[in-house]
């Protein structure tokens, strides 16, 4: 039987390896799109959760 991890490994790597060749036959601003797009929505998401936080904030039962 062969190792788990390493099944797991390979198989990482080889998506990374696709990715990676999806990634550079893109042209450069096509990839500064991406990257940027990719950055906007994890801004966006990160603020939702931290104006989320503190909207709650004592909201919580006392203990």
């Amino acid at each position: 039987m062969e190792n788990p991890i390493k099944t797991i490994q390979e198989k990482v790597n080889g998506m990374k390896g696709r990715l990676r060749d999806r990634l550079d036959s893109l042209p450069p601003r096509v990839r500064l799109k991406v990257v940027l797009v990719m950055f906007g929505l994890f801004a966006l998401c990160s603020l939702y959760m931290i104006g989320s936080a503190i909207i709650n904030f004592g909201n919580g039962k006392t203990s």
